[in-house]
């Protein structure tokens, strides 16, 4: 059985998913997956208004996401 669910509040996020998955750390490739997310959500939350700068280093870090 798969379950996706999506976050949209950035609070619950930051103070608990990240701590979650920084006290319980993942392993092998979900853990190089993480750390990408983790700059991800970095720069939205450092840079919440768009701007081309912006979603260019978020299309690469997605990009590297997928590979």
């Amino acid at each position: 059985m798969r379950v996706k669910f999506k976050l949209v509040i950035k609070k619950d996020i930051i103070n608990i998913i990240i701590p979650h998955f920084t006290k319980y750390s993942l392993l092998g490739f979900k853990s190089l997956q993480y750390l990408i997310w983790i700059k991800i959500v970095n720069i939205l939350v450092l840079e919440p208004k768009r701007s081309l700068e912006r979603d260019n280093k978020l299309d690469l870090l997605i990009k590297e996401l997928s590979s």
